[in-house]
């Protein structure tokens, strides 16, 4: 995607998202589902340039959408509005949603916390701005505080001392074929999955590679260090539901890779593990069970992005939960700042997380609002251009095979 489409596509995902959170305002307050279609449409049309309308604007509005009869699919179950009438509760669900989003927008801009943001809204209701019911319903329940994350993260089928020992292969420079034959001799899995890529179609292999020493023979040292780093990876993803997932990081490791080498100032097999765990914290989200998670599917399936549907229910998005995850499993602080910052390198000095940011631009990955700030940021920083940017092919690389 060119950046004029990727500025161009903003404004729609900022509807989409409002329209997420202010449905799922709606839910929270039980609201009738035909209600909470209005709330959508309205939601979806808000930037539209005769909005906001008056109420007998909005009244017509609505009317030519649901007939005469949408004053009674307004109505809140046990909730029925007090300060204003059915047009300004609706508008005032959209109200509230939107602030939301354009303070998730303004984060490159503005140092102001989330929690900050959610006691401001409080305020305003408390003085009579917002209905209280509309903002309580924003602010509140289901939520699940970053302790409850990390013990949900226990559940992941990788253990720390494996994620360690990937890291040791990462960083020793020494090793040869000898010793990567050894070490994916002692699991059947990382042998399969170098024998898998050794014989895909990248390599148009006269014949086929039978054995472990051939495979690392046929494609390199180089190649075959990255195979187990990320076979011993991919059992995290092993939910058919994260199947996106897995490829879309793998993506992410490869071009991080491929950005670190063209921008040579970090490590590329380091920007390669650091691409292959830089969403690590989403795959802790998907462990949680409960309203929150019902609440989270809700929310990304109404078109939120995941940063902000991470943001309303845990005040923290995917990136530093997963810092605090690695943190736990005693990663080194070089890893830990690029993926905590990754979507926000304008807070960081490390050059990872411009990386890894850069790297999700080119694979068009679409988790958080666009912003021409971190972009000029991350580039600045990874001393590179847009040019070089969109020369950058995305995807799986010679690593395609194990995204099958």
């Amino acid at each position: 995607m060119g950046t004029r489409d990727w500025e161009s596509s903003g404004q729609q995902a900022h509807c989409r998202r409002v329209a997420a959170i202010a449905m799922e305002v709606g839910t929270r307050l039980g609201l009738p589902s035909n209600s909470v279609r209005i709330i959508e449409h309205t939601s979806l049309r808000h930037h539209a340039s005769s909005l906001p309308l008056s109420e007998s604007a909005f009244g017509r509005l609505m009317k030519d959408l649901f007939g005469p009869q949408w004053e009674s699919l307004a109505d809140a179950k046990g909730a029925e509005p007090t300060a204003a009438g059915k047009a300004g509760w609706v508008a005032q669900i959209v109200e509230v949603a939107n602030l939301l989003d354009e303070h998730i927008e303004g984060m490159p801009y503005d140092d102001q916390p989330i929690d900050e943001f959610f006691e401001e809204l409080s305020r305003m209701a408390r003085g009579g701005l917002f209905e209280p019911a509309i903002v309580k319903a924003l602010t509140g329940p289901p939520r699940a505080s970053l302790d409850g994350l990390l013990a949900a993260a226990a559940r992941l089928p990788v253990t720390p001392a494996v994620a360690r020992r990937m890291l040791a292969l990462t960083s020793d420079s020494e090793i040869d074929a000898a010793r990567i034959e050894k070490l994916a001799s002692t699991d059947a899995i990382l042998a399969a999955q170098l024998l898998k890529v050794s014989n895909s179609s990248l390599f148009h292999n006269v014949k086929e590679i039978v054995t472990i020493r051939q495979a690392i023979t046929h494609i390199g040292i180089d190649l075959a260090k990255k195979v187990l780093i990320a076979a011993a990876m991919q059992p995290l993803f092993a939910s058919s539901r994260l199947d996106g997932l897995w490829k879309h990081s793998l993506e992410v490791a490869q071009t991080a890779e491929h950005l670190a080498r063209l921008s040579g100032k970090a490590d590329p097999e380091i920007a390669f593990l650091a691409g292959l765990l830089h969403d690590v914290g989403r795959l802790v989200v998907q462990r949680l069970g409960g309203e929150v998670a019902v609440s989270h599917a809700r929310l990304l399936d109404r078109g939120a992005d995941p940063v902000a549907a991470e943001l309303l229910l845990f005040r923290i998005e995917h990136g530093r939960i997963g810092e605090e995850l690695l943190r736990g499993w005693n990663f080194p602080d070089l890893l830990l700042e690029g993926i905590g910052r990754h979507h926000e390198p304008e807070r960081s000095d490390s050059v990872l997380a411009a990386l890894l940011y850069l790297a999700e631009f080119c694979c068009d990955a679409r988790e958080a609002p666009p912003s021409v700030v971190r972009l000029k940021r991350a580039t600045d920083a990874a001393g590179l251009t847009i040019e070089r940017l969109l020369a950058v092919p995305p995807g799986a690389g010679s690593l395609k095979a194990l995204a099958a």
